[in-house]
């Protein structure tokens, strides 16, 4: 077919506001981490089979050691970093993810972040589901020169059309305004499921 190359997405930890990795929740409601896929086990995989994977890691910002974390997998031919806030308790506004961020900018390392709805994975910070702090936080890396190329999963729509899509409609107008020519990008993955064929409909329209 037309793809040529997967890129396999590594998952972190869930880690709380102090940077502790709390372990595995056993009951509904206690925080923790739902998957966790290794960078180490991903880029071995796509070691093996390079002419089919592409390397997607994933290094959650309020972790000890990040940024060495963050060069370590660069290094290791990653190709993009992968977050989902509202499950992994990832605040763009926190110092330590605009350092994060900062540092992606400047090894042009593409950041995929999930905003919007989720109900695969548990929504554990609901505070992280609008795309409004994560586009803050580019709009001041991108004064200091310093903006990763970034990518919205979904293009930060809602489960339903009934849903809330106010993330939705700040994002589109992000990339048809003031990041019109900033490396932002809206990735529209998911978009044929039955509740978010609206949303494809009306992107097509603009």
């Amino acid at each position: 077919g037309p793809i040529d190359r997967y890129v396999l997405l590594a998952f972190d930890w869930y880690h709380d506001d102090a940077g502790v990795r709390p372990p595995l929740p056993e009951r509904e409601g206690v925080p923790g981490s739902d998957i966790y896929t290794s960078n180490t086990l991903v880029r071995a995989l796509c070691r093996e089979h390079p002419d089919r994977f592409l390397f997607g890691a994933s290094v959650h910002p309020y972790r000890e050691n990040a940024l060495a974390c963050l060069d370590e997998v660069f290094a290791g031919g990653a190709v993009l970093i992968k977050w989902l806030p509202l499950h992994q308790n990832i605040d763009a506004a926190d110092p330590r993810s605009r350092a994060f961020l900062a540092r992606c900018g400047e090894l042009g390392l593409p950041v995929l972040a999930h905003y919007g709805e989720e109900f695969t994975l548990a929504t554990q910070h609901r505070s992280w589901i609008h795309v409004r702090q994560f586009l803050e936080a580019l709009r001041a890396l991108r004064r200091e020169g310093r903006m990763p190329p970034a990518i919205i999963a979904h293009v930060s729509t809602p489960v339903m059309p009934w849903g809330d899509h106010s993330s939705t409609r700040m994002l589109i107008d992000a990339l048809q305004d003031e990041f019109a020519s900033a490396p932002l990008y809206a990735d529209i993955s998911a978009l044929t499921t039955l509740g978010k064929i609206p949303y494809l409909k009306s992107l097509a329209r603009r």
